[in-house]
């Protein structure tokens, strides 16, 4: 899959749903090239502090009463959301595999990559492809706990696997670029 978006590439997040809820299985999403797409800032009390919009002109079109397809330009706005991750999971999430999740060169966004905020106990087994980049999620995370390992890839490349678990109030947060593998809760 490539491609931009204004909000969410996953979003498993609890905006409707009671916390802990959920009963998301066998999930796997692999060969993801996303690129979070940033709008123009919009004056404007309806949408919120943190959205941002694009408005154009888009050409449409109407059918009269006798079917005929008749033209018309329209002014439509769209908003994107800058701060919200890529990848979020809010909802209780077994087996969920995220593997070769790009993020695109050209991604200046502030968002982060990945966040886990789903207040339930958590096993995660994360590679990432530096020391520095293992190091962040650790600093960027709370409530988590787990050792690291170095490991050869396939290819011979080095790798750095973390296998550990999160508390109830953790919050697991990839802040910028590229997932290599992970996968949450395996059954």
């Amino acid at each position: 899959m490539a491609g931009g978006v204004r909000r969410f590439a996953l979003n498993m997040t609890r905006w409707r749903f009671p916390i802990r809820s959920g009963n998301i299985r066998n999930v796997h999403l692999s060969d993801f090239h996303v690129r979070k797409i940033i709008t123009e800032y919009l004056d404007d009390p309806m949408f919120p502090e943190s959205g941002l919009v694009r408005c154009g002109d888009m050409l449409g079109y109407e059918t009269d009463d006798e079917n005929q397809r008749m033209p018309y330009i329209t002014n439509v706005c769209s908003v994107s959301y800058p701060v919200e991750p890529l990848f979020a999971v809010g909802l209780s999430v077994n087996d969920l595999v995220m593997e070769k999740i790009r993020r695109s060169p050209e991604d200046t966004a502030p968002s982060k990559t990945f966040i886990l905020d789903n207040a339930r106990q958590n096993v995660l087994e994360l590679d990432m492809p530096s020391e520095e980049r293992m190091q962040a999620v650790l600093a960027n995370s709370r409530g988590l706990t787990g050792s690291v390992r170095t490991f050869r890839d396939v290819a011979g490349a080095w790798r750095y696997r973390l296998t550990g678990a999160t508390t109830e109030d953790a919050v697991v947060s990839i802040e910028q670029g590229s997932v290599d593998y992970m996968r949450l809760n395996p059954t």
